[in-house]
């Protein structure tokens, strides 16, 4: 019952933060402000109030290196491409929804990717094209160890950002032993 009650104010702050962002800002404009504290904070410069965050698990990430191995000292390159819907709950309350049969590409995505093998962790960022590719660099330090490289990738993008409320869309994906690292 509790996770029903929950999954129903999720979707009730989604089903608001689409209101919000399809609503012209002259409706807006009326005395009642549902967030009125959070906008005169805002406003009078006193960020004390914080914002709503909503993060919806919407992406879907596929990557794969496009080498089987690299060498220390030079950039491991990993490909990603992101799209929408992903094959997950988007609000994270456990109630599980199947992925449509269309996806499209997620454009202007974040994308980061975590390289990690033995006790170090290296990182590298890009940003997705109007495919909702990239290509993502990681330089692999003088310090870094020879082995199997585990991979992380997490995508991340603002789709609204009110005073009221900022509405987060990401995605999550690990790749055990994705490539080799040797000296």
């Amino acid at each position: 019952m509790i996770g029903r009650r929950r999954s129903r104010s999720v979707f009730g702050a989604v089903a608001l933060c689409l209101f919000a962002a399809l609503v012209p800002t002259s409706a807006l404009s009326a005395p009642t402000v549902p967030c009125k504290d959070a906008a005169l904070a805002f406003l009078s410069g006193k960020q004390d109030k914080q914002m709503e965050t909503v993060q919806l698990r919407t992406f879907h990430i596929e990557a794969k290196p496009l080498a089987k191995g690299y060498k220390i000292g030079r950039a491991a390159k990993v490909s990603v491409q992101i799209t929408r819907p992903a094959d997950e709950d988007p609000t994270g309350s456990g109630i599980p929804l199947p992925a449509g049969p269309l996806s499209s590409p997620a454009p202007d995505v974040f994308v980061g990717v975590g390289v990690n093998v033995g006790d170090v962790f290296l990182p590298g960022f890009a940003v997705t094209d109007e495919q909702g590719k990239a290509v993502v660099k990681v330089e692999l330090k003088s310090y870094t160890v020879p082995g199997s490289a585990d991979v992380s990738v997490y995508a991340y993008q603002t789709t609204a950002n009110t005073t009221c409320l900022r509405v987060e869309e990401n995605g999550f994906r690990q790749y055990p032993k994705m490539f080799s690292i040797k000296n």
